[in-house]
């Protein structure tokens, strides 16, 4: 993830924010980037109710939110990327997905008698 959103990152000379921007075409490069920070956070909304037994919906998104959010801060601080809110929205919607993957696939491995974790 780090090496994703920090580390493979070129210096910018400004720092921007960018906002929703509803009267602008949707570009390739623009669905690359939404499916690719989506699937980022897929892992964590998947893996974290495996280290966690008891952990709901709420948390992973409150968790994902917060883990983006200061993804996102850095990168405006060290200008090395945008703050950009489309991406907190799509890493936290990848969060969800990862969860109810989760609990997807724990009630069908219920219905065999089979457990996750103990």
């Amino acid at each position: 993830m780090l090496h994703f959103t920090l580390l493979h990152r070129v210096i910018l000379d400004t720092r921007q924010i960018k906002f929703f921007s509803l009267n602008t075409g949707i570009a390739i490069y623009d669905m690359s980037e939404t499916f690719y920070n989506i699937l980022l956070f897929i892992p964590m909304g998947f893996l974290t109710p495996l280290c966690f037994k008891n952990i709901r919906l709420k948390r992973i998104l409150f968790q994902c939110l917060c883990i983006s959010f200061g993804i996102e801060i850095i990168q405006l601080v060290f200008q090395i990327g945008f703050f950009d809110i489309n991406d907190l929205v799509n890493n936290v919607l990848g969060g969800i997905i990862g969860y109810l993957l989760f609990t997807l696939i724990e009630k069908e491995l219920k219905k065999y008698g089979k457990v996750l974790w103990n």
